[in-house]
């Protein structure tokens, strides 16, 4: 019962470090005098994790210049 349960336990540990590919999602919406642009762009991760993934893609910011302000959000898909 014990090596049933040391295999199962180094199969879910190498299942949980994998590198796959990952698609982040970015959205920028830039607004200027009441009117607002949106535009999307999907980038591939490749052989990331999950984790590292989301560190590199989990990005939010907003710039304001006059009177515009782009803000920019992205995040895992």
């Amino acid at each position: 019962m014990k090596k049933v349960v040391l295999v199962a336990a180094v199969a879910m540990l190498s299942l949980a470090s994998c590198k796959k590919d990952h698609t982040c999602v970015c959205t920028v919406s830039t607004t200027t005098n009441g009117t607002t642009t949106t535009l999307s762009n999907e980038t591939t991760l490749k052989d990331m994790s999950t984790s590292d993934a989301k560190k590199s893609c989990n990005i939010s910011a907003e710039v304001t210049i006059g009177n515009t302000v782009q803000k920019n959000e992205c995040s895992l898909k």
